[in-house]
């Protein structure tokens, strides 16, 4: 095959006009991709490790070529990925072709101003959205948006937002999709179809004959370990109790029947259980509805039935909702344990109830009366001879057998919690020998949890260069270590636990194989959930790739009408940029009065009169408990410590904003986080202390937060 920029017989690197020379491997399959992505909206569908990030550099610089005068937006769900594409990209461009970072560092000024002297700019969604929200620039002069990871684009995620904006705005709308798995089934497929009006679907994996040549294969090993006698006798004893919820559920029609039940479906419930307040609440609007996200058909709700169930005015009898949740949350517990007891370790499941034994000290009844039950304490007992994973062994037996086959070798173990990658740290480097020298390093994400401080952007960067270096030899990663970070190939991949989900699996399995041939081990125990994740998963990975060769059943959109002029991105002047901001700010003060005016009268035969006195009424009651507060502070000497509680100036304007861009439901207040979020910035306030400020009200119980919204919660 032949570029247009590539007239030699068999090239072997890509050379394009914009692209610095000598750099990009030729490859047919991704030339054959750019060429169609660079004149309709395509969907591209590839494993990890077979080169999505070039596939849209060569389709963004075949656009650029034909619209020069247009602008190219890359989107990602994660910083640290932007910052990844944002670095790959400048190592392949000509330094002419300008490329700009999008960050909430830079201002929304600035933002709108990089417009005029860039081409190309690299963004989170959420960025995008909320700058298209507040009306700073249009995406009519956008060449094309390339969507990273695009199986997020679904329901309220910002990509679906972001798209549906760009369809209406632009009238040659290019978009470009990349993920290694589209979704698990045909309904989320056709769903990203319609919600990025996909004309064209492409498929490649490792067997597609113009991909072979260019892969070397993996090699999938099952390892299967049988559980001790006295972990499947506990199992028993679990499974037993956990059957007794599920006789209960079934017996009162609260769940379906069917032969398995997992904690999730657990999780569904309580999610039931506290949503059905907001739908049966009678002040409940359909204005409300719309904005949470409900339908008046209930379409959110996982088990629908139990509205009528639970609906008063269709039912006498309604059931006992406190003991239906304990009975949930307890079935939340065994399986939790059951899980750490088969699939990670017996330290995981004796820590694990050691919390909740911290947690029934603390006066929780119902934790309690879990663990005096004779099923915790049987199960206990049965235990006491364990002291570790029979996994442990096996995994030390397969890194023992890779570091004598090759001294030099590269491993990645994926695992799902940190504390288990803690286990495996201190195993493995305890375990090494002069014939097998194993050093291992923990690789987590940014987030700090108790007692367990998390990895910032600059430390993941730097370990992930000296495992690159040969510094270590072994890493053992959460899922962190699966998207949105460039971790060089590696030899072999061991899933210490299996996962259910086929984008993950094809994630974690594609950091090996790039450079030789690859093996993935995967760690099975036989009665437990690995044996059934394990199924799932590659299951699923068989039907979407069925669906993917077979696409007769996928709903692509026809042909979409462009039109011929191509898309011009027009220079704005700096004066005119500030001089429209400037009425944005206003314009948002004018409407915030109105939001106000109109929740006073929507609210006015509701509980609380408006939304001021509701407002002045949270406000008092955080005064009152500052004051207790101070008092309990200046008793126990605890003077110059962090603060206990909000200041009143934070939380009034928290309070006052979530009245004028939310709404008032009962004696609650109810606000989008990202709209929180822009009107802070708009405002100039600083985010940082407004995120802690409220991060402190949610741990001080003043907020609640949910579905990415920000509740208010009066204090007692």
């Amino acid at each position: 095959m032949k570029s247009p920029h590539s007239l030699d017989k068999n090239p072997k690197f890509y050379s394009h006009p914009l692209l610095k020379k000598d750099l990009i491997e030729w490859r047919d399959y991704q030339v054959e991709i750019s060429k169609i992505a660079s004149n309709q909206n395509t969907l591209v569908v590839l494993p990890t490790a077979l080169g999505k990030t070039i596939v849209a550099l060569l389709t963004l610089v075949n656009i650029l070529e034909k619209a020069p005068k247009s602008k190219i937006i890359m989107l990602a769900p994660t910083r640290p990925l932007v910052l990844q594409h944002y670095d790959v990209f400048q190592k392949f461009l000509k330094p002419e072709i300008k490329c700009c970072l999008f960050s909430s560092n830079l201002s929304p000024i600035k933002r709108t101003f990089a417009l005029n002297g860039n081409q190309i700019f690299f963004s989170t969604p959420q960025i995008i959205q909320n700058d298209l929200k507040a009306g700073l620039y249009s995406l009519e002069g956008i060449g094309q948006i390339i969507f990273d990871e695009t199986h997020k684009a679904r329901k309220k995620y910002a990509y679906t937002f972001v798209a549906n904006q760009y369809l209406e705005q632009n009238l040659h709308p290019l978009i470009l999709g990349i993920t290694a798995s589209p979704g698990k089934d045909l309904f989320r497929i056709n769903e990203l179809c319609e919600t990025l009006q996909i004309e064209q679907i492409i498929f490649r994996d490792f067997d597609s004959p113009d991909v072979k040549k260019y892969t070397f294969g993996i090699n999938s090993i099952f390892k299967k370990i049988e559980l001790p006698n006295e972990i499947l006798k506990a199992l028993l004893i679990l499974d037993t109790a956990v059957h007794k919820i599920r006789d209960f559920m079934f017996s009162h029609e609260i769940l379906p029947k069917r032969n398995f039940i997992s904690k999730f479906q657990f999780i569904q419930l309580i999610q039931d259980l506290k949503l059905m307040d907001t739908l049966l609440d009678p002040y409940t609007t359909d204005e409300d509805l719309e904005r949470y996200g409900l339908t008046s058909n209930y379409g959110r709700m996982n088990f629908p039935h139990l509205l009528d169930m639970f609906d008063k005015k269709k039912n006498d009898k309604i059931p006992n909702k406190s003991r239906i949740l304990n009975q949930a949350i307890n079935g939340i517990y065994l399986e939790h344990l059951k899980e750490l007891l088969t699939t990670q370790d017996i330290r995981m499941f004796r820590n694990y109830l050691q919390k909740l034994e911290e947690r029934a000290l603390e006066g929780n009844k119902r934790i309690k009366r879990l663990l005096n039950s004779k099923y915790i304490l049987g199960a206990q007992n049965l235990l006491n001879p364990i002291k570790k994973s029979p996994k442990i062994p096996v995994l030390l037996e397969i890194l023992k057998n890779e570091f004598l086959e090759n001294p030099n070798a590269k491993i990645i173990i994926f695992t799902q919690y940190r504390e288990m990658a803690k286990f495996l740290i201190k195993e493995l480097n305890d375990f090494s020998t002069n014939s097998c020298q194993i050093r291992a390093k923990r690789f987590v994400g940014q987030a700090t949890k108790a007692n367990d401080k998390g990895l910032n952007q600059k430390d993941q960067k730097s370990m992930i260069t000296d495992f690159s270096t040969n510094q270590f030899n072994v890493l053992v990663a959460t899922s962190v270590a699966e998207e949105g970070l460039d971790i060089p190939s590696v030899n072999s991949v061991v899933f210490y636990e299996s996962i259910p989900s086929e984008i993950r699996l094809i994630q974690r399995r594609g950091r090996t194989g790039r450079h030789q041939i690859g093996k993935c081990y995967f760690l099975v125990q036989s009665n437990s959930l690995d044996e059934i994740y394990s199924f799932v998963s590659h299951r699923r990975e068989e039907k979407m790739h069925e669906l993917l060769k077979h696409p007769k059943y996928i709903n692509t959109v026809p042909k979409i009408k462009r039109s011929d002029k191509l898309p011009e991105y027009k220079f704005k002047k700096l004066e005119h940029i500030k001089e429209n901001y400037r009425k944005i700010k206003e314009n948002h003060g004018v409407n915030s009065v109105k939001k106000i005016e109109t929740l006073i009268s929507q609210n006015s035969d509701k509980k609380k009169s408006s939304g001021y006195e509701l407002i002045q009424d949270i406000t008092e009651n955080l005064t009152l408990e500052s004051k207790k507060r101070i008092e309990l502070s200046k008793s126990n000497k605890t003077k110059g410590k962090e603060k206990l509680f909000l200041t009143k100036k934070t939380f009034t304007w928290l309070i006052s904003t979530m009245g004028c861009i939310g709404s008032i439901r009962g004696t609650k207040l109810y606000c989008d986080l990202d709209d929180l979020y822009l009107a802070a910035k708009e405002e100039e306030m600083d985010i940082i202390k407004i995120e802690k400020e409220i991060q402190n009200g949610i741990t001080k119980k003043m907020f609640e937060k949910t579905n990415n919204f920000l509740i208010s919660t009066p204090i007692s």
